[in-house]
């Protein structure tokens, strides 16, 4: 099975087979989203922010996840130059332009 996240207008899918990254790649596309800034008229982006997953345990993860990492870059902050998901979520904020 090979591993496809398709992004196609508002909507990003994941689908690959277990243990291949999905919850790493939907946790750095849900930051990515909810960290590039409020949205002129909306408010900050995480209030419009849909993420679905087939079970409660996938859900608690993601979640769980996404606390983590706003915690662990809150509290060492992001070296541009390490590989954590920190900075390849800012060079990705860097080298994009959100609407």
């Amino acid at each position: 099975m090979s591993n496809t996240t398709t992004s196609g207008g508002p909507f990003v899918i994941c689908k690959a087979a277990a243990g291949s990254g999905k919850t790493f790649t939907l946790v750095l596309e849900y930051l990515k989203l909810a960290l590039a800034g409020p949205r002129e008229g909306l408010g900050y982006r995480f209030r419009g922010i849909l993420a679905i997953t087939f079970t409660n345990k996938a859900a608690n993860e993601m979640k769980q996840r996404i606390m983590q990492e706003l915690d662990r870059m809150a509290t060492e902050g992001v070296d541009p130059d390490s590989h954590t998901m920190g900075a390849r979520l800012l060079k990705e904020l860097n080298n994009s332009s959100f609407p």
